[in-house]
């Protein structure tokens, strides 16, 4: 790196720019932690080969399958960032050797001062990347559970090409986070819901039963409507009859939703049509 010689403070120039090539990287870290967090909403099999510019037509299981190595090379860069923290570090503690012996007290006192502000900065920038690393290790959770049943799905396909057995073939994938504590906040509450509605697919096909197997579609359309809500300042967890919430949503969502439940409820109305209005004309009145 050139220096001005000019400069009567280079070590502590060569500071902050190390401290704004930080917070590029953070700031890189932060996007790359939207995308990721774009593909646990929604992480089936097919939508995230999509996500991942899989063309129609191919394997979605080799689409992911390619693209994990990237996602590991992604973390072999975070530990790369790591190291350039200490380096920094490192950096400070030459600062003060060298002010402490050719500069005057008070150029000292100045730099120190700056040097403690610049550490902060560090430290605030150091601890926004445990964060991340701690949601993009939640990340490889769930991403290595869908592996692995991908990767059991892809052996149920091999063995049904040697035998003559009914394979089933998808597999239920439990979310690791199923038997631990509840959800805290909103957006944890937002984020399993998306998580539990794609998780629930496989197991509705197994019954055979379509009505059941469109329940995924009334689950994963509802939980954006609770996004909606989420978007218009409204916690999700009282989106429901007994809080007296209000939610706008597009007449989209309405049609697809009424499309979904539609499956499972026009079967019935059909034996009992002025039964079923009787119930349903009962909600508006709520």
């Amino acid at each position: 790196m050139n220096t001005d010689p000019t400069d009567p403070n280079p070590d502590l120039t060569k500071l902050e720019q190390e401290r704004d090539a930080l917070k590029h990287e953070r700031d890189a870290l932060l996007r790359w932690k939207a995308k990721a967090e774009q593909v646990e909403q929604d992480w089936d099999a097919q939508a995230i080969a999509t996500m991942l510019g899989a063309r129609l037509g191919q394997s979605c299981r080799k689409v992911i399958m390619a693209e994990v190595p990237k996602m590991v090379q992604e973390r072999d860069e975070l530990r790369t960032v790591v190291g350039a923290f200490r380096s920094v570090l490192n950096g400070i503690a030459d600062i003060f050797v060298k002010l402490d012996s050719h500069q005057s007290v008070d150029l000292v006192r100045l730099v120190k001062a700056r040097v403690a502000a610049l550490t902060a900065e560090r430290d605030e920038l150091r601890a926004s990347l445990e964060k991340i690393r701690a949601e993009r290790d939640e990340l490889r959770t769930e991403r290595d559970a869908l592996k692995k049943g991908i990767d059991i799905t892809d052996a149920m396909h091999r063995k049904a090409s040697t035998e003559t057995l009914a394979v089933p073939p998808f597999v239920f994938v439990q979310p690791p986070w199923v038997n631990g504590p509840k959800a805290e906040t909103a957006e944890e509450s937002l984020k399993r819901a998306a998580s539990i509605a794609s998780a629930y697919y496989p197991a509705g096909v197994q019954t055979g039963i379509h009505s059941m197997i469109e329940w995924c579609g009334v689950m994963t359309e509802y939980v954006k409507m609770l996004e909606e809500a989420h978007k218009a300042g409204i916690d999700p967890r009282e989106v429901d009859k007994h809080h007296s919430q209000a939610v706008t949503v597009p007449e989209f969502m309405m049609s697809y939703f009424g499309e979904k439940l539609g499956c499972q409820l026009v079967p019935f109305i059909r034996a009992n049509p002025l039964g079923w209005r009787y119930v349903v004309d009962s909600w508006f009145k709520e």
